[in-house]
């Protein structure tokens, strides 16, 4: 590394007196410009750093989209545009950046949250089972890549009973009129069931396991909730 010029250390230009009140040798004094100059390079790679994070972790959203179970560091890497170097880096292991690309479709599932829709109970099937439909089509993957990979299970458990909960406080706001005709334990029973219905595991099946189109798909979940809403 080249000694920087703005830097004075040992002696004093010529006519340069030290200040009052102060002995001793000289101390290096480091000009306003290389100060700025430091911080403009932390902040580039900075940036760089959370670009390259934030493409790792589309990346992976994409290829779990696409179909890709449990897509490798390779694809990830080459899909971001980075090397595995600068993956595992970035998140340290697969686990690490499973677990914050649940977080991201935390925020992503926030977009996608069906709406409280009004009308008559087949209407609001017909509108409930849509939106749940495409919720599903997203969640869906990034639940199963959570269940079957390296994440812990107590995070994955978090992640399953969070999801679980606002669903249940959905199902409650939109049918709210059938389920209160119903006793405790009948109306606990159809929430649990609903629950599972709407469940992105149960789209999986009905998807993956079943190769049922997005259509019969939809049509499945729709008949299921009239069903349970139905007195």
């Amino acid at each position: 590394m080249k000694p920087n010029p703005n830097i004075q250390v040992g002696r004093k230009p010529a006519g340069a007196h030290a200040p009052a009140g102060r002995d001793g040798p000289d101390h290096p004094t480091l000009a306003d410009g290389d100060l700025d100059l430091d911080e403009a390079i932390l902040d580039g790679r900075h940036r760089r750093s959370a670009r390259s994070r934030r493409a790792i972790v589309d990346a992976f959203l994409e290829l779990l989209l696409e179909g890709f179970d449990q897509p490798s560091s390779t694809q990830i890497a080459d899909r971001a545009g980075v090397t595995q170097r600068t993956l595992f880096n970035q998140f340290g292991d697969m686990a690490a950046l499973l677990a914050v690309v649940g977080e991201r479709q935390t925020e992503r599932m926030r977009e996608l949250w069906p709406a409280v829709v009004a009308g008559d109970r087949i209407d609001r099937c017909g509108s409930f089972a849509a939106d749940v439909a495409k919720l599903l089509e997203h969640a869906a993957p990034v639940r199963w890549a959570l269940v079957s990979g390296p994440v812990p299970a107590e995070q994955v458990r978090e992640a399953v009973e969070t999801f679980a909960g606002n669903l249940r406080t959905l199902l409650v706001r939109v049918f709210s009129d059938e389920l209160e005709l119903l006793d405790g334990d009948e109306r606990t029973s159809r929430l649990d069931a609903l629950v599972v219905a709407c469940d992105p595991t149960t789209w999986h099946i009905r998807r993956v396991v079943h190769e049922q189109s997005y259509e019969q798909a939809a049509a499945a979940l729709q008949s299921e909730v009239e069903a349970l809403t139905s007195a």
